[in-house]
């Protein structure tokens, strides 16, 4: 990271440590809400992980360095990777009280008040006292964080902040569309096309949204992006948000026992149905002999392969956002963090799998974009025109 000059290793570790110590703070003011439920009984319900805030603000940080070492001072990069971290915090717990507690209506219910906690000054708490609602009360305050950080950057007409509001709305929607398939289409969760899952369920993909965060702490130091700027700052965007969604497919790739049981829908599922690999009635009847049929055949690396088409597009804008680059984002940086985020989200996959299959694609998280995308094959290029 040294010879990047936005990216220092030492002051980026402070910056992680002082950002946890301000979220450790803000949480323990969850401990003190009378409306919401303690972080203790989050983490007993399952429902929340030490582990979340330390993942949060590393990815934060070695992402807002590069937008933001030229244009924001250390108590601007404090409060981008803050209001970053909390927003994952809140979609985290949100995304598994959801998934565990929660039918569809209660779940889109959620999601509004989740929207609303994120951009709209007005919002409000669950007015009841039952666990679950607490629950969910906990999650929408994690959120005002974020909104409350931006809020002293930027006003709601601003430029970053319209970005910002009509990707939570696409976020929601994305995550609306994941939970019907689940809950409406239990027995058969697998049903929509490859297709389908690119479009809709991909939305969900936070990419978009932490850019937008960067990007209202960098339009109040810069002022709003005109001409030239403009499309950097569109293609770092597309960047950001090829990136996350790919990381989608590398998800499901580590989390293809566990969705086929808790009947999520999957990716590689979806692929191995299309391809004639297996059957949607192989789901019920046999799910761990699918599981294996689909490790053996190349449905399971056909999808990392399909993960690296939609990374590598995200690479691709990072080197079209060079010809109208002026200096002020370190382009370089954040195509190295990118692959350093490709390889954190492959980290389940390789260690549950234990070959050297997985860590030689793990290592084309620092492939140039030409030698990426030789290695994908053929018959997986044909989804470049599904992607959005």
């Amino acid at each position: 990271m040294q010879r990047h000059a936005s990216i220092n290793y030492k002051k980026t570790l402070s910056k992680i440590q002082e950002v946890l110590q301000k979220t450790n703070v803000n949480l323990a003011k969850i401990d003190e809400d009378k409306n919401c439920l303690p972080i203790r009984k989050l983490e007993q319900m399952g429902l929340y992980k030490r582990k979340y805030p330390i993942y949060a603000a590393y990815l934060a940080a070695i992402s807002s360095y590069p937008m933001l070492y030229k244009v924001g001072d250390e108590d601007d990069l404090t409060a981008s990777i803050f209001a970053k971290t909390a927003s994952i915090l809140s979609i985290k717990v949100l995304d598994n009280t959801n998934d565990t507690l929660h039918d569809y209506d209660q779940a889109v219910q959620s999601l509004i008040k989740h929207e609303e906690a994120l951009v709209d000054e007005n919002s409000t708490y669950n007015s009841s006292n039952e666990l679950i609602a607490k629950a969910e009360n906990s999650t929408y305050l994690m959120a005002r964080w974020t909104y409350d950080t931006l809020r002293k950057y930027v006003d709601d007409h601003q430029y970053s902040f319209r970005l910002y509001k009509d990707d939570i709305r696409n976020y929601m929607a994305g995550q609306r569309y994941s939970f019907y398939q689940k809950m409406f289409n239990r027995d058969n969760p697998q049903s929509i096309s490859l297709n389908e899952y690119l479009a809709k369920v991909t939305n969900k993909g936070i990419g978009s949204i932490w850019f937008d965060i960067d990007l209202c702490v960098y339009e109040k130091k810069y002022g709003p992006p005109t001409g030239d700027h403009i499309k950097l700052i569109q293609h770092v965007k597309r960047s950001m948000e090829h990136l996350h969604k790919s990381t989608l497919f590398y998800d499901d790739a580590s989390d293809l026992r566990s969705d086929i049981e808790e009947k999520i829908v999957n990716s590689v599922v979806l692929y191995g149905v299309e391809q004639g690999y297996c059957s949607v009635e192989d789901v019920e009847k046999d799910p761990n002999g699918l599981v294996r049929k689909l490790e053996k055949t190349r449905a399971l690396r056909d999808i990392i392969h399909l993960g690296d088409l939609i990374f590598s597009k995200g690479i691709y804008h990072l080197h079209k956002a060079e010809e109208f680059s002026d200096g002020t984002i370190d382009i370089e940086a954040l195509k190295l963090n990118l692959g350093i985020l490709r390889a954190f989200a492959m980290r389940k996959w390789i260690i549950e799998q234990k070959n050297l299959e997985c860590i030689k694609a793990s290592l084309r998280s620092f492939y140039k974009l030409e030698k990426i995308f030789n290695s994908i094959p053929a018959h997986i290029l044909s989804y470049e025109n599904a992607l959005i």
